[in-house]
């Protein structure tokens, strides 16, 4: 065969290994990913007429209450599963169009080296080396083909763990979802149809339509009148354990739960809050620094578990009782020092040395902090 038929072969054999890797231009993690706020908002829906319909009595009340600890962990599971979907399929997107252009990268490479090698390929040394070259780019497609085949494998793997449970299930642990996870109340008590799949939840639409627990008798909520004024009734679940695909308010609910547990006040919380809010917007697979932060409170790598969300929360609060804790005097002081210069020997001495605007950006999630906390709270 000569040098041109062999340069003509492996470009044909290097241009079906790269047609192996798509080109996609959108790929199905946006409207998977999308789904999540969707979800979460439900969620949300379901804990807030729970605190509404807390003071009731009744069967429809107690119905109720097993109702919404049972739909509000299951709309988590879904949710927490929609995201992960979501990113799954944006890395397999983005794998394709990764390959395809390390596959290229070969092909132009055997391109070069032909047309740097091409005049010389008709002495016996230069169609040697020619060959030579032409054969490595073999391998190295070769190489690229068997390092995105175990990518691909180790995704679709992520895809085939994914347990979204059908209908029938009997809901419980492991992740999985179903519309039985959720329970029931029994038909007729919130005004569904008798009729449907064992999938429907009767009186769900009627949610919405709850009178506000504000405006009845004897039940007003009003904010706390002061700082130190104890902190009310959280939603069901905000002790049990985050994952990485917790949503905002339910962090927000555990970190709130893990500061009344420590002794902390109100306003400590929610400067804590706030913190949680400027460091990562309460998204426990959040990463800053460029790799070296990672979490709830972007933690360095001294922090054991921190990219486990409780421990993340836990190691926290932990420190921060090192500084004092509860007892501490201006808490945002505090957490400057924690943050900023844990090494100092007092927050006044970390705030004269420290980066001051740090103090400012902390304290700028305040409001949205107080709201949070407000929100999830009942008096």
């Amino acid at each position: 065969m000569s040098s041109g038929a062999v340069v003509r072969y492996v470009d044909e054999v290097l241009g079906r290994a790269q047609s192996l890797f798509g080109q996609p231009e959108v790929s199905g993690g946006s409207p998977a990913r999308s789904a999540v706020s969707l979800v979460n908002g439900a969620g949300e829906l379901v804990r807030g007429n729970a605190t509404r319909i807390a003071p009731a009595n009744g069967q429809f009340a107690a119905t109720f209450t097993s109702f919404t600890n049972k739909a509000a962990p299951a709309l988590d599971a879904l949710a927490g599963l929609d995201d992960q979907l979501g990113r799954t399929l944006t890395d397999a997107a983005n794998t394709d169009r990764t390959g395809r252009n390390d596959s290229g990268q070969v092909r132009n490479g055997a391109a070069t080296d032909t047309r740097i090698l091409g005049p010389v390929s008709g002495t016996p040394a230069g169609e040697r080396a020619l060959l030579v070259q032409l054969k490595g780019r073999l391998q190295q497609q070769q190489q690229v083909i068997a390092a995105y085949k175990a990518r691909d494998a180790r995704l679709a793997a992520l895809v085939r763990s994914l347990s979204y449970r059908g209908r029938g299930s009997t809901g419980g642990g492991g992740g999985g979802f179903s519309p039985a996870s959720f329970g029931g109340i029994p038909r007729g008590s919130g005004g569904g149809s008798p009729g449907g799949g064992g999938g429907s939840i009767p009186g769900l639409s009627a949610l919405t339509n709850l009178p506000s627990m504000a405006s009845l008798p004897g039940i007003g909520r009003g904010r706390d009148a002061n700082d130190s004024a104890p902190i009310g009734q959280l939603p069901p679940g905000a002790a049990s354990p985050l994952t990485p695909w917790s949503s905002k308010r339910r962090v927000a609910a555990r970190i709130i739960w893990e500061g009344r547990r420590r002794g902390y006040r109100r306003d400590q919380i929610i400067a804590i809050l706030s913190t949680a809010l400027q460091e990562s917007n309460l998204d426990p697979r959040a990463i800053g620094g460029g790799g070296a932060w990672h979490g709830i409170f972007q933690q360095d790598s001294g922090y054991a578990g921190r990219d486990d969300p409780n421990q993340n929360i836990a190691e926290f609060f932990k420190r921060l009782g090192d500084k004092g804790g509860p007892g501490a005097g201006n808490m945002y002081h505090t957490i400057f020092w924690l943050q900023q210069r844990p090494g100092e020997p007092s927050a006044a001495v970390a705030l004269q040395n420290g980066r001051r605007a740090y103090l400012s950006e902390i304290m700028s999630k305040q409001n949205e902090a107080m709201h949070l906390f407000d929100s999830l709270t009942a008096a």
